[in-house]
């Protein structure tokens, strides 16, 4: 299961990404243009500026509805690519053809790091990804939670709250989740600064719609 997990302190994100139940299942035309982001990686890797021309092709050939999930695999390969050239911003014209707002989400990613409270950071030491709600699961839902949260002296996670979710099925899952995180002890308690969290639970439920799964 790949489920991001990222910390974004000041982005609120309304829709990070489309939902599963909006995507059409890929075809053969669309699993073999998938595969060709793959490859790419492996015929350019020491090529980077030819890499981002041969995505920004995907991005331009992945028109059709069937095409939507290539579309946004390739996107997100791209952002994360212009990141390691050096930075990357929502008006960057290799994304061009790309939905904004998963480009917003996946610089979020990127851009989002963890937070620093002055000199004394909050690094986090335990992580646990969340199990899929299991009624979203069967509906074949997908979704996102964002979650507003301190961090103690100590290091533990306090009073988390859902700020907006996609569904509540995800909302307590994405809690008793965050409860279990650990962060690094810090020199001084900070109880005015929150942090918020991201659970996104995308891919799961568009392959479990599409038979990947």
């Amino acid at each position: 299961m790949r489920i991001a997990l990222f910390l974004a302190a000041t982005v609120v994100l309304a829709h990070p990404v489309a939902f599963a139940e909006e995507l059409e299942c890929a075809d053969k035309q669309a699993k073999e243009l998938n595969e060709s982001i793959g490859k790419a990686y492996g015929e350019y890797r020491d090529e980077p500026d030819k890499l981002v021309e041969v995505l920004k092709g995907i991005v331009a050939e992945a028109t059709r509805p069937q095409d939507r999930y290539v579309l946004l695999e390739a996107c997100s390969s791209l952002v994360s690519l212009l990141d390691d050239l050096g930075g990357v911003s929502a008006s960057a014209p290799e994304l061009d053809g790309c939905p904004q707002d998963h480009v917003a989400m996946r610089i979020a990613i990127m851009q989002s790091g963890d937070r620093a409270y002055g000199e004394d950071p909050v690094l986090p030491v335990l992580r646990i990804g969340p199990e899929y709600p299991k009624d979203a699961w069967d509906q074949g839902l997908s979704g996102w939670v964002i979650v507003e949260f301190t961090v103690t002296k100590k290091g533990i996670v306090n009073a988390p709250v859902v700020v907006e979710s996609s569904n509540e099925l995800f909302e307590n899952n994405a809690l008793e989740v965050i409860k279990k995180f650990r962060y690094q002890k810090r020199k001084k308690e900070t109880p005015g600064v929150r942090d918020r969290l991201v659970f996104d639970y995308f891919d799961r439920a568009y392959m479990k719609k599409c038979g990947f799964i």
